[in-house]
């Protein structure tokens, strides 16, 4: 999981998605670490609950999915609430 950790993170930051993925940092750092993490707990729940493979890997995805919208939604407000919007001559 490291591994692809890894490799996920050098393909965000070297490869062709690099500047889209940059470019709305204040919403997608923050979602992409609740994915992760919204992911792990998904995972846990699903193997303590006892589910089936597909539905525990459904659970995982929705879980993920979910954090990562409202961790990044909500630390996008944040940031601009302190910094100040982002400016839209510099997008």
């Amino acid at each position: 999981m490291r591994i692809l950790l890894l490799f996920l993170a050098l393909a965000l930051l070297l490869g062709p998605l690099r500047r889209p993925y940059l470019r709305h940092a204040r919403f997608t750092f923050p979602a992409t670490i609740g994915a992760i993490i919204g992911f792990a707990i998904g995972a846990f729940i699903a193997a303590r609950a006892g589910l089936p493979s597909p539905l525990g890997g459904l659970l995982a995805l929705v879980a993920a999915g979910a954090l990562a919208l409202h961790a990044g939604e909500a630390a996008k407000t944040w940031v601009d609430r302190v910094f100040g919007p982002k400016e839209k001559g510099r997008e």
